[in-house]
């Protein structure tokens, strides 16, 4: 008798609820993890990420992917650990496993091949690999592409497999809600104790962050699927998420992510005048228009400032301030690093993966700040289409861009539409939030932050797939 055959057939395990039993291996490998990041042990991540998903292999695949999804914000960097380490656990493992099914089983990867996005997907990732040949550093170029196609595959292709039946989409999104709101509870908690001080926000979220504007990210994009289903669904539950992701996103001081959030609110009302009130949409937008260039000539002090303000007024004022805020301005210094990158290698670029290693000789002295650094362990290029362009030429910032937009104009054709309304702005709202965020910050290469926003593609493909199957149905 196979140990699945033993698994499936033992009385006991079968009466085990499946909530219980993603609650029991989720504790599990959360305690695990908190005890090798408190007692610094090196291995105990990698064997107890090993076993639960060995275990979970032997039982159910669904399983696997709804455990990795709730786990995602839990997971911890390699790196911490052993240096030069850059393995992210257990999601990493998970992301492994859940590749292997989507390569081996055509049934996990053909639904998001026959679809728009799959093909602009295809056509990012071919462009990537090819530039991997031409890289500065083919190495590092070459283990990103494998870190990014193995999360595609694991929250994109599996997850669109398992979206073909709605229930699924529910639940993967109720998990990450939970998952976000734990981390976020456990970070105001801790952030409370210094009286949210600006200055105590930038790590407060660790171990599971790193920093505040990743985790501001993240909990922006769930904070979306929260509100939506809070508003659509008369969901108590979601409501109470929403406020608490409300709160988390405020108090990380994060302006990037209060501009995706007020972003979409105002799509939101958009959406909902194009249906109700045209005339009125058009007026809003001549407001919002006139009011946006008005703050932008706000002028704040006049003496150079860093980041750490108290106020949280002032934060939101320096979200416009290019002139003296220093966070704005060394944003602007890796900009211009990054277009002067890709003048030299305008075609193929340095290499996917590679900014924060190349970007240093291109400094100006003039736009250059007190937070600049030649190392690049301070951020990266603080915009997604400019790191494309230096990264992967300008070829490659347009392809990132017709991967961002396919999903994204899907989605609002279906809700102005009216097909599967709510779960279209759920995805809509968390590529909204996100989208905007890339202006000032770069994160898909993060899986915090990128897997809310895969489970957003995977959610426009399955209802795509699932309407063109009841249209040929239909014929």
């Amino acid at each position: 008798m196979s140990f699945r055959k033993f698994i499936e057939e033992t009385p006991l395990v079968k009466r085990i609820p499946a909530g219980l039993w993603y609650a029991a291996a989720a504790t599990a490998l959360l305690v695990w993890q908190f005890a090798a990041y408190r007692l610094n042990l090196r291995l105990f991540p990698v064997l107890g990420g090993a076993a639960l998903v060995l275990a979970i292999l032997l039982t159910d695949v669904k399983r696997l992917w709804l455990l990795a999804v709730f786990l995602t914000p839990f997971s911890l960097n390699l790196e911490d650990y052993i240096e030069g380490a850059a393995v992210v656990l257990p999601t990493d493992l998970f992301a492994l496993a859940l590749c292997g099914f989507a390569l081996l089983k055509p049934e996990f990867r053909s639904r998001t091949w026959k679809s728009p996005v799959g093909f602009a997907v295809f056509a990012y990732m071919a462009w990537l690999y090819l530039c991997v040949f031409f890289s500065a550093r083919p190495w590092v170029s070459l283990k990103f592409c494998l870190s990014y196609s193995w999360h595609l595959a694991a929250f994109l292709f599996v997850s669109v497999y398992f979206f073909k039946d709605k229930r699924n989409v529910e639940r993967a999104l109720a998990l990450l809600t939970a998952a976000a709101c734990i981390v976020a509870v456990y970070t105001l908690v801790r952030h409370g104790r210094t009286a949210f001080a600006f200055g105590q926000s930038y790590g407060v979220m660790q171990p599971f962050y790193k920093e505040h504007t990743a985790y501001a990210a993240s909990l922006a994009a769930v904070w979306g699927f929260a509100l939506v289903f809070a508003f659509h669904r008369r969901s108590v539950r979601y409501a109470l998420a929403a406020l608490i992701l409300t709160a988390a996103i405020i108090f990380s001081y994060t302006r990037g992510a209060w501009l995706g959030m007020a972003a979409w609110l105002v799509l939101w009302a958009g959406i909902w005048m194009w249906r109700k009130r045209r005339k009125a949409l058009l007026g809003m937008i001549a407001v919002f228009v006139l009011g946006a260039f008005a703050v932008g000539q706000m002028e704040t002090d006049k003496n150079e400032k860093t980041d750490y303000r108290k106020s949280l007024g002032d934060r939101i004022v320096s979200t416009f301030n290019t002139g003296t805020d220093v966070s704005n301005r060394e944003r602007f210094n890796r900009w211009v690093a990054a277009v002067k990158m890709a003048y030299e290698r305008p075609v193929f670029g340095f290499g996917p993966g590679t900014y924060a290693m190349e970007y240093a000789p291109y400094q100006e002295s003039r736009y250059r700040t007190k937070i600049s650094t030649n190392q690049g362990d301070v951020g990266s290029a603080h915009n997604e289409w400019l790191l494309a362009l230096s990264e992967s030429g300008l070829t490659g910032m347009l392809l990132l861009t017709l991967m961002f937009l396919t999903p994204y104009f899907m989605a609002l054709r279906a809700v102005l539409n009216g097909r599967e309304r709510v779960l279209h702005l759920a995805a809509l709202a968390a590529m909204t939030t996100f989208y905007v965020h890339t202006g000032v910050n770069n994160f898909l290469d993060q899986d915090k932050v990128n897997v809310p926003i895969f489970l957003s593609w995977a959610v426009v493909v399955a209802l795509w797939q699932n309407d063109a199957g009841q249209t040929r149905e239909r014929e």
